[in-house]
């Protein structure tokens, strides 16, 4: 779809499998201390352009610290809790996009444009790439 290097984080071992069935080039386990140091590994010392964010939670201050400046950070689940501290300072100096989104406010055909969007666009890509979940 476009992308340079993808890398995902995931909260379990087969979690992580399936990420790198479906293409990830990098996956990494959240919760391990040594997480921020880890990504920088993977996304080097630029940083992550753009970031789908599941969890949320006190995790995302890892996603944020491997951000590249100017990155965009889309928040679409709080799996990991909905609420943790941000460190603002950060955000504004690497002038992070966090944006925040859910279907719960969305009418029924703004979400059935949604699905006709993934329809046309990515269940190809997932047919050429066959994964059982």
């Amino acid at each position: 779809m476009g992308a340079g290097t993808v890398a995902a984080i995931v909260r379990s071992v087969r979690d992580r499998d399936l990420m790198t069935r479906l293409g990830a080039d990098h996956v990494l386990l959240a919760g391990h201390a040594d997480l921020p140091a880890r990504l920088t590994d993977v996304v080097g010392d630029y940083g992550a352009d753009v970031v789908i964010d599941m969890v949320g939670g006190p995790g995302l201050a890892d996603v944020l610290a491997g951000c590249a400046v100017g990155a965009r950070v889309v928040n679409v689940g709080r799996l990991g809790g909905g609420t943790f501290v941000i460190d603002l300072d950060h955000l504004a100096l690497q002038q992070i996009s966090l944006v925040g989104v859910t279907f719960r406010t969305r009418t029924a055909d703004q979400k059935a444009t949604v699905v006709e969007g993934m329809v046309r666009d990515l269940v190809p890509q997932w047919r050429s790439t066959p994964c059982v979940h």
